[in-house]
Order: C-alpha cells, then sequence, then structure tokens
C-alpha cells in the first residue's frame, strides 16, 4: 500500500516540474534571464513538488529597484498573474527574511491550476549561500526519505499554518535530522522546536 502511494507522490512530483518546465521555458526564463543569472530552486530543483510552487532566485550584484519594477512590469505583461506583490527587504529589513527584492505571483487560469511563483533577487554572497542551503538538503536524501517528505508535503501543504509556522523547512529538518517518518511524529517535531 506504501509503495503505491510513494510511487503516486512520485509521479506527481515529476508530472508538476513538467508542467513548470512548460511554464519556465515559454517565457519566464527569457524574461529573468535579462535581469540576472537565473537559479530555479527549492521544490523543482529537489524533486519535491507537491503542488504548484516555484521559487526563483536572480543573482545580479546591481540590479536596482528600478530595475526590478522594470522586471515586475514584463512579468505582468508576459504572465498576466491574478495577483503580484512586491517586498524590498534590503531597506526594510524582515526577521527570518533575506536580504533581497522580492516579487510573489500567482499565475493561472482556474484555482486548481494557479502556480505560486516567489522570485529574488539576490547579491551573488547571499545567492549563492541560499543555494548552497538547497544542495546541501538534496545531497542528504535518499530513495527513503524523499518519500516521506513527499508524503509529509502532500498531507501539509493546504494546512492554514503551512508557510506561516510551519515550512517546507520544517518538514525536510524533521526527516532528515530527526528521522521523522509520518504526520504524528512531524506534529511532535513541532512542538518540540517550540519549546
Amino acid at each position: 500500500m506504501a509503495k503505491i502511494m510513494y510511487d503516486k507522490l512520485n509521479e506527481q512530483d515529476r508530472q508538476l516540474r513538467a508542467e513548470a518546465d512548460q511554464l519556465l521555458n515559454k517565457r519566464l526564463l527569457k524574461i529573468l534571464g535579462r535581469f540576472g543569472q537565473v537559479h530555479i530552486t527549492g521544490s523543482y530543483a529537489l524533486k519535491l513538488m507537491t503542488w504548484r510552487d516555484l521559487d526563483i532566485y536572480v543573482e545580479n550584484e546591481n540590479i536596482s529597484v528600478e530595475d526590478f519594477f522594470e522586471l515586475g512590469k514584463q512579468l505582468a505583461s508576459n504572465l498576466t498573474p491574478r495577483k503580484m506583490s512586491f517586498k524590498n527587504t534590503r531597506t526594510f529589513i524582515q526577521e527570518n527574511e533575506p536580504i533581497g527584492l522580492y516579487w510573489g505571483l500567482r499565475v493561472g487560469d482556474s484555482q486548481e491550476t494557479i502556480w505560486k511563483i516567489d522570485i529574488w533577487a539576490f547579491d551573488c554572497a547571499t545567492c549563492l549561500e541560499k543555494i548552497d542551503v538547497c544542495n546541501k538538503i538534496g545531497d542528504l536524501l535518499t530513495p527513503e526519505s524523499r518519500n516521506y517528505i513527499l508524503s509529509l508535503k502532500d498531507q501539509l501543504h493546504t494546512h492554514p499554518d503551512y508557510r506561516d509556522t510551519i515550512t517546507s523547512m520544517d518538514i525536510y529538518d524533521s526527516v532528515l535530522f530527526k528521522n521523522v517518518h509520518d504526520l504524528n511524529g512531524f506534529w511532535e517535531y513541532i512542538r518540540e522546536k517550540k519549546k
């Protein structure tokens, strides 16, 4: 039974990444490439996708707020997002946020096919540091831990606290460092973490 579920989750990841490839190759990579070196990271890079979510870094040592708004204009014109938000954590530093410029987009025709796209522009050092975190997670993954993470993400990504007080990093840490295999174990990990 578990094997069938894990096979299904791995197939879901493959399908979501294929869908993401279409979105990236259609217009997105070309637009982003005008503004710096593009890095696709997060669940796409780790092959741990359970929903339509892309994390992208634009590496550019000198990108200005004006240039970043030009990027936003091109994204809006070409992707016709239903929602778009901007954040500047260079000037307005926020706890638990990297220092950079951010566009958050919601792109898609219907509620069932909306993509959440997070685009950060970072200087080289910040970008390399963030990519290194993703690479270290990737190096630790085994077929078993990948299955546990996919299962937990699939169960948790619609939880009201997801992306607020619990994150993908909590899931990765719980499985990779605390040997969590199921939802009960994950909630126990969260309770212990909050103590």
